[in-house]
Order: C-alpha cells, then structure tokens, then sequence
C-alpha cells in the first residue's frame, strides 16, 4: 500500500511506503528543499488509483533515507540494528526536542537562576563598597551576609588615607609618645588604617618596628568621609637605644 505525505515546509506531496517508514521511525527528507520532517504527524492519505496514474511522472518521488545511509553496526552493541537511526532523523529528533514550549521555559527559567546568582556573587563580593557608597542599603546588606556568614566592614581604601602630620615625643628614656594626624580624603567613610611605626639610628637604619592597631589607641572602626582624627599611642622601648628619628606609614591589615 502507497500512502502520500505532505512536506510542511515546501507543501510538495510525496508517494512513501509504510515499510519505509518504520525502517526511519515515520522520518522522511524532503527531495526539494531537504526539510526534515515526521511523516507520521502529517497528513497520511492513500492516493487514488486515477490520480496517482495521472501524476507518476509528475510527483517528485521522495522516500526515507534507505539502509545504505545508516551507520555502521557495531558489532559490540547488544541492541539490534534498529537502535541507530540515520543521522538525519537523530537531528530532527534533538531539533523537535529543544523546540518544546517546556524545553524552551526551562532553559529561560535557568539563565534567570543564573542571573540573579551571578548578581548575588557580585553583591556579596561589593558589599563593603555598597554599603560605603549607599547607607540605606546597609540592613538589607547585613540580613544578606546572616546566612551566609559573612560580615559588612568599612571600606578599605588607603589611597583615601593622608598622614598630615605626626609627631614622636620622648617621655623618659624607654617611653614615647606618637601622635599621627590621619585625613580622610574620600566623600565615603574608609576603614580606620593602622599605623607602622620604625624607629631608626642616625643613619636613617632601622632599629625597631612596630605595627598600632586602631583597637590599641581607641580609634572606631571606621574613618568618617573627610575628616580628620588624631592618633595618640604612648609606648615602651626598654634596651633599644641610638634612636635618633622616625618613620610612620598607614596601611589597611
């Protein structure tokens, strides 16, 4: 028996053979514009016996791909030969698949997921700069950080950090006092720096290095955007002895 299908693309009519057809799984090619389609969804009719006469000559002749055109068996697989389709209907099949209307939802759904967690990386990573530049978001920074056990700190920025001045004062022979005037220069307040300390000889050499902590001069952890706050930190140095100058550097631990 002779069945005729109709390409959808085209809208060319074609003669197949049910045999034929299951030999693809119901996937034709078109001969005129190679648009791979499933025979089987479309419009199946038996011709008939004048008309088909009529148009022998005149009807392109169109059929599945024939056994020459499937892979190769391999000889190590348990499934029989049916178990490889022709490439052509492997491609029409994934093709059909990814143009389901919940294929498509479901891809659209994971580049949304994919968005909003590539934003919450982005945020979680600049929430100190946020929350800098935008008070206001500072709670909502905070209930973020709560589950995922991170905290939100002043900004780091010691470029915005300027020593105007400083000051080493002997107190006794082993005691001194520092003075450090720090300014902060940015319109958003930055973490509070530490400060270095080095002691050198008469020869600008090194005798003794120490780093202050804004915690040992009571400083807050924060430096309020342009503004200034003096640092005052009293110290010993028992057995140290040539110090004839200083040097101070701020820096963020």
């Amino acid at each position: 028996m002779r069945l005729t299908t109709r390409c959808p693309a085209c809208q060319t009519t074609f003669r197949v053979v049910p045999d034929q057809l299951r030999l693809a799984d119901g996937w034709v090619r078109c001969g005129r514009c190679s648009t791979v389609f499933e025979a089987q969804t479309t419009e199946l009719q038996e011709p008939e016996a004048s008309a088909s006469a009529d148009t022998a000559d005149s009807t392109p002749q169109a059929t599945p791909h024939s056994t020459a055109d499937l892979p190769a068996l391999d000889m190590t697989a348990d499934g029989p030969p049916s178990s490889f389709p022709p490439s052509f209907v492997r491609r029409a099949r994934s093709d059909a698949y990814w143009a389901r209307p919940g294929v498509r939802l479901a891809l659209a759904g994971g580049c949304v997921l994919a968005a909003l967690g590539l934003a919450l990386q982005v945020v979680v990573h600049q929430r100190d700069r946020l929350a800098a530049s935008r008070p206001e978001l500072m709670p909502m920074l905070q209930a973020l950080c709560e589950p995922l056990r991170c905290s939100v700190a002043p900004l780091k920025r010691i470029d915005a950090v300027v020593i105007d001045a400083s000051g080493l004062t002997r107190l006794r022979d082993d005691a001194y006092r520092l003075q450090v005037a720090l300014n902060n220069k940015a319109a958003t307040e930055v973490a509070m720096p530490a400060i270095e300390l080095t002691l050198t000889d008469a020869a600008d050499r090194p005798v003794l290095r120490r780093v202050v902590l804004p915690a040992e001069w009571g400083a807050k952890a924060a430096l309020p955007p342009a503004s200034q706050v003096t640092a005052q930190f009293v110290f010993s140095i028992a057995g140290v002895t040539g110090v004839a100058g200083y040097r101070v550097l701020a820096f963020h631990p």
